[in-house]
């Protein structure tokens, strides 16, 4: 399972895997170490950082030759900070991240997400035919 649905901090790219997930795709986060401000002109071809538009003219506050050195230290800090969550949940292997890692508060009620929403065991949503 692939997820990119608001994945930005290591804590997200935890928990994603915790509850299931595979692969964290993430393009807010890198997108906003590129310089982003979120003008959300995305799709008008006149972002105002140059991001994410085509326009010579709009471009130029976008240089990559300065920008690039941003978006890998963003990307190094969030691993680093990946592997200490999972150090610190005491985890050793990948596949030691489950549901019971990642608390939940609601209203004043906090417990797992295994607590809240229990794995469903494989199979259990196919019908039987007899």
């Amino acid at each position: 399972m692939i997820t990119a649905t608001k994945i930005f901090t290591a804590f997200d790219i935890f928990k994603a895997l915790c509850i299931g997930a595979d692969v964290c795709n993430s393009a807010r986060g890198m997108m906003l170490a590129l310089g982003c401000i979120q003008a959300l002109k995305c799709d008008t071809n006149k972002c105002p950082t140059g991001v994410t538009s085509n326009d010579p003219a709009s471009m130029r506050g976008l240089v990559v030759s300065d920008e690039w050195e941003r978006v890998k230290n963003y990307q190094s800090e969030t691993l680093r900070e990946f592997t200490e969550l999972f150090a610190a949940a005491g985890c050793s292997d990948l596949s030691e991240l489950n549901r019971s890692l990642i608390n939940k508060r609601i209203i004043d009620d906090v417990k797992t997400y295994e607590d809240w929403y229990p794995t469903v065991k494989q199979g259990s949503y196919i019908k039987s035919e007899a």
